[in-house]
């Protein structure tokens, strides 16, 4: 009777620790994080700074990509009232590596990237400049 209730609580116990190890791994990865800022530049002019942080071994496909290839990244700046965009969009350069999963050379970041676009405020109230990352 002794040794049936070690092998059962050895077994529950092995299936305890099975259950946390699989829960631990079947946690959602987040291997992209976005940060944003803004810089004063001149009267009423500011840089927005869309700093994008990479995990190692993890990559952001670039904005231009070929047809059929995957979904690049898009940094979108909705209109708003107080305030105009300045020029468009800079991004750093991009590397340009072959991706065996498309079978094409496409652009894609690693590490770290800041993309900037200026905006100048027409208010002078506040203003709130609204986009989207994907």
């Amino acid at each position: 009777m002794m040794t049936r209730l070690k092998t059962l609580l050895s077994a529950g116990v092995m299936a305890s620790l099975l259950f946390f190890t699989l829960a631990a791994s079947a946690q959602i990865m987040n291997p992209v994080t976005w940060s944003f800022d803004k810089e004063k530049i001149a009267e009423n002019e500011y840089e927005l700074q869309f700093t994008v942080s990479i995990d190692d071994n993890w990559n952001i496909y670039g904005f231009d990509v070929p047809p059929s290839g995957p979904i690049p990244t898009a940094i979108d700046i909705q209109a708003g009232e107080g305030y105009e965009l300045l020029g468009v969009l800079q991004k750093p350069k991009a590397e340009v590596k072959f991706d065996p999963n498309f079978n094409m050379e496409i652009s894609m970041y690693h590490g770290s990237a800041t993309f900037r676009q200026k905006v100048r405020v027409l208010s002078s109230s506040p203003v709130e400049v609204k986009g989207e990352v994907s």
